[in-house]
């Protein structure tokens, strides 16, 4: 459809609708979406969003033009490829819910569920991930299958029946409304990886395998004392290469949460205070007497400048440093263009009022939200290097942890056959068997 026919539609329509909401499919796949919505904005109405966030940087560019925001969580992250069928995208889906609570936009979040896909325990465990990350509304609605693309998928009802619990899916849904949730299981997950000293250990190992520490030189009880160490020692050592690891993950997790994320905060202040003023500026352009819109260009500006003040010191690289100046730069130009209208209409000149907004707000507004998009996508890419950095020490610690464990496990069943050996042995044979026989000969019986 031409998008002149659409802007023709709603004109036809101002006054008689609120808002207009982007959907899909995936809005955020048009590159022309955020200029869309902020033409739509400058008729008056207020923009809605449908999205899954399924590239974050197109997301956030799309978010700082939104008022309220329908977001499609598909599952949790590490379930999100079994649906979709694209690598990555649980990884995206949950980038972008992070991008939207930290914007302030008014949101719901949404999951479509098909109890072939989406059991009820994995929906439990979702509501309460969701919960920890700060979600507020959570709406959960059973899939159609009475018109599905993919004709392998079962056509299972909601009344469907649950084999855990013995109940229908839908008793197990109520639950989860209900805050009750008896399916979930504590979750935990250690990703460990393999120090470089792992090779001091090869000489102990090569020692008792050729004999270098003689069992025969100790007494049986410490024999069987070294096998029965051998076990604790063997989980202690995974548990300190755990720690190792955990620590690396923590390191990361700290640039994000100190570094990272902080800027997200700001950047979102000065994209929603920049296009309230603009949204107050014309209101004062129909009403000079507007008390109201009057206070608020005065409080957003300061929350703005509050926002570059936080911002500044968060940008530690050349490229975020030239990316903070120039929007900066185009800030205070928009500052100043908007600061000539406000003097307009005080002196009652609401012509040339007008003809200041266009000619110089609006392009010094287009040009600070450049800049925001542009700081962005800076953003998106350090969350993208971040991501890399830790699906690699995830990689690699899940693959030394394999590696630890098999190790420990030949470790454990060596020391097992040397003490058993270095005991039955010297006896010729099990222990009691060589008692009995023992008591015997001192009986008297020889034929044994």
């Amino acid at each position: 459809m031409d998008w002149r026919r659409v802007l023709l539609f709603l004109q036809r329509r101002q006054d008689l609708l609120d808002a207009v909401v982007f959907s899909g499919g995936e809005p955020t796949l048009q590159e022309g979406l955020p200029a869309a919505m902020d033409e739509v904005r400058h008729m008056g109405f207020r923009i809605g969003l449908h999205s899954a966030g399924i590239k974050p940087a197109a997301f956030g560019h799309a978010l700082v033009h939104a008022d309220w925001v329908g977001f499609d969580v598909k599952a949790l992250a590490e379930d999100c490829q079994l649906i979709t069928q694209v690598k990555g995208s649980g990884a995206a889906n949950w980038r972008s819910l992070d991008l939207l609570l930290h914007s302030g936009v008014d949101y719901e979040c949404r999951t479509t569920v098909h109890w072939h896909l989406i059991d009820p325990q994995r929906l439990l465990l979702l509501a309460q991930r969701l919960q920890e990350r700060g979600v507020k509304r959570f709406a959960v609605q059973l899939v159609r299958t009475a018109r599905m693309l993919d004709e392998q998928l079962p056509s299972v009802s909601a009344q469907a029946c649950c084999q855990n619990c013995g109940k229908k899916c839908g008793h197990c849904s109520r639950h989860l409304f209900y805050g009750v949730e008896p399916f979930a299981q504590p979750l935990s997950s250690v990703a460990t990886e393999l120090p470089p000293d792992l090779q001091r250990c090869c000489p102990l190992w090569a020692g008792i395998h050729q004999g270098a520490y003689d069992m025969t030189r100790l007494t049986t009880a410490r024999r069987i004392a070294i096998g029965f160490a051998i076990a604790p020692l063997a989980l202690a050592g995974m548990a300190l290469y755990a720690l190792h690891d955990l620590g690396t993950l923590k390191q990361q997790s700290e640039l994000i949460v100190q570094q990272d994320w902080p800027k997200i905060a700001p950047i979102m202040v000065i994209a929603t205070g920049v296009r309230d003023n603009g949204r107050n500026t014309r209101d004062l352009l129909i009403d000079q007497d507007n008390q109201a819109a009057q206070q608020a260009i005065g409080t957003t500006r300061q929350r703005i400048t509050d926002a570059f003040t936080q911002l500044e010191p968060l940008f530690d690289t050349a490229a975020g440093q030239a990316a903070y100046a120039d929007l900066k730069k185009h800030r205070e130009a928009y500052v100043g263009a908007f600061t000539q209208v406000q003097a307009l209409i005080r002196q009652g000149a609401h012509a040339e009022g007008v003809a200041q907004l266009k000619q110089n707000v609006q392009p010094a507004e287009q040009a600070v939200f450049k800049s925001l998009e542009a700081m962005m996508a800076l953003q998106g890419q350090i969350f993208a290097e971040r991501e890399h950095a830790a699906q690699t020490l995830y990689s690699d610690a899940r693959r030394n942890m394999l590696g630890l464990f098999l190790l420990c496990v030949a470790l454990v069943v060596a020391a097992a056959v040397i003490v058993t050996r270095s005991v039955t042995r010297p006896l010729g044979g099990e222990p009691d068997e060589a008692a009995r026989v023992l008591s015997q000969i001192a009986q008297g019986d020889l034929t044994r």
